[in-house]
């Protein structure tokens, strides 16, 4: 293979491989050579992986210091391959302020925000510099859900003069269930977000479902990748389940997917109803509501627990039986993941446990896991108490393991998502 061509990628977020959101990334560059690539994020937080060394940090913080202190310089370069010089306690004191801002989401927050971008202070030399000095041969863009970052691609983008390949992993697009400011913003974004697919050579999405809407919409080819899973660190090994089955959900539990877990929970009881046959376990960083805490007391097999660190999940799966996968099924909701493919779905597959999926029909995942037969797929309470019952029977949990593991072995090694992408990589600096 030829020389791999020098990537600039510019996110929202840091690259932190403790976190899960890096995770798609430091999968699919972790071979690829840090001397090749280089990241702009907009975070305060320090980043924390072996894949890049070379970042440009745009903190949004400094853009509210700048209108006090006009001296004040929006952006650093990081090298972090020595002594990243931060001062960590400011970092942590515009984490927490960020985090609350986060935490209280207001029409104030959002518009303030795209006002402090289109100040424009991050358009600063050492930024230019910092793409010069790089020298990419194409640039990498996470799809976004904002208007100031699609502004920041386009500067980028500008800036490099070169080739744009744009990785779209949800459905910041075509999801329209809206009203009010919202729904005024995500029209603008709609218009700036095309213009930055427009402006780009290639388009990576995450889904078969996404693939095939975003192509007609964009009038592209793309190319799919997902999260890739490495084989030659992985097999298949059937071992007998617990007694009780122990089943686990690790994520998330906003954004409707409390009801969703409600729903299971409910499902449990009428289950477990004579007997103890199945125990959930559910770890999440998030607050656990009110209501959910009186059903789990209601419950002796529902335990709530904190989340752990990214690198301890793999122990925690290997311990149980059954993986739950949820997508919230309230309609202010269930239209967020309906192009989307989890990173966590790939996780789930190569783990060789057998998938418990929740979550509407027409959800990409949830369309997945039907069509490859690799879980047992609920769309409501009834479907849900029915998939539960048939999970009580050691065999079917076995048989959707092994189909759960040879899925991931069909469509997700990493050798085959790397050579996709290094292939596009290559097919784009070429075409320079």
């Amino acid at each position: 293979m030829e020389q791999k061509p020098k990537v600039l990628i510019v996110t929202r977020g840091t690259w932190d491989e403790q976190k899960g959101t890096s995770s798609t990334l430091s999968n699919l560059f972790a071979d690829y050579g840090a001397d090749r690539l280089a990241a702009i994020y907009v975070e305060s937080r320090l980043p924390n992986t072996k894949c890049c060394y070379r970042f440009f940090q745009i903190p949004e913080i400094a853009m509210v210091k700048k209108i006090f202190h006009w001296g004040t310089t929006v952006g650093k370069k990081i090298d972090s391959r020595g002594h990243i010089e931060a001062n960590r306690n400011n970092v942590r004191d515009e984490e927490r302020t960020l985090n609350y801002v986060r935490g209280h989401r207001s029409v104030f927050f959002s518009w303030l925000r795209e006002f402090l971008w289109l100040l424009g202070f991050w358009k600063t030399k050492e930024l230019r510099n910092f793409i010069r000095d790089f020298q990419p041969d194409v640039v990498w863009l996470d799809g976004s859900t904002n208007v100031f970052l699609d502004r920041l691609y386009l500067y980028v983008l500008n800036q490099a003069k070169k080739p744009g390949l744009i990785y779209l992993m949800d459905d910041n697009y075509t999801y329209q269930s809206m009203i009010g400011h919202r729904w005024f913003y995500h029209t603008l974004h709609r218009l700036s977000m095309r213009k930055v697919v427009k402006r780009c050579t290639g388009v990576l999405t995450i889904s078969g479902k996404m693939k095939r809407e975003f192509d007609s919409i964009f009038h592209v080819d793309s190319t799919l990748i997902t999260k890739g899973i490495d084989f030659s660190h992985v097999t298949y090994k059937e071992s007998a389940t617990h007694a009780p089955i122990r089943l686990l959900y690790m994520g998330q539990i906003i954004y409707g997917r409390d009801h969703t877990l409600a729903m299971v929970i409910r499902a449990l009881n009428k289950v477990n109803k004579e007997k103890s046959l199945i125990v959930l376990t559910v770890y999440t960083k998030n607050v656990i509501p009110n209501y959910l805490n009186s059903l789990a007391q209601e419950c002796p097999y529902v335990e709530f627990h904190d989340a752990v660190p990214y690198n301890e999940v793999p122990e925690i799966i290997k311990g149980n039986d059954i993986l739950l996968f949820m997508e919230s099924l309230n309609n202010k909701y269930n239209r967020d993941a309906r192009l989307s493919f989890s990173t966590k779905i790939t996780d789930y597959l190569a783990s060789g446990k057998c998938i418990l999926a929740i979550g509407p029909e027409d959800c990409a995942p949830m369309e997945y896991f039907r069509d490859e037969d690799c879980a047992i797929v609920a769309h409501d309470q009834d479907e849900l108490e029915t998939g539960l019952k048939m999970l009580t029977n050691n065999k079917t949990v076995l048989d959707y393991s092994k189909k759960a593991f040879n899925t991931g072995l069909r469509n997700h090694d990493i050798k085959t998502m790397k050579e996709r992408l290094y292939k596009a990589l290559i097919l784009l600096a070429n075409k320079e």
